[in-house]
């Protein structure tokens, strides 16, 4: 997890689902799922809104594998 502090925004990028909703449940603004496939972001993303409805979910760094 790298965590990025932008204008008052805590952003945390992840590698995985569980490190998403560890980051938005420990205060994260904003979760960016890195390199996760076409496949796996709407899932992850609606994982971690089910659990934290108000964190802002971005991808970034789509992976076509």
């Amino acid at each position: 997890m790298i965590n990025l502090r932008t204008r008052g925004s805590l952003q945390v990028e992840c590698q995985s689902v569980e490190e998403a909703i560890e980051a938005a449940g420990a205060g994260a603004d904003i979760v960016m799922l890195d390199n996760f496939t076409h496949e796996t972001i709407h899932e992850a993303a609606k994982s971690v809104k089910a659990v934290h409805a108000n964190v802002l979910v971005e991808a970034s760094g789509v992976s076509d594998r």
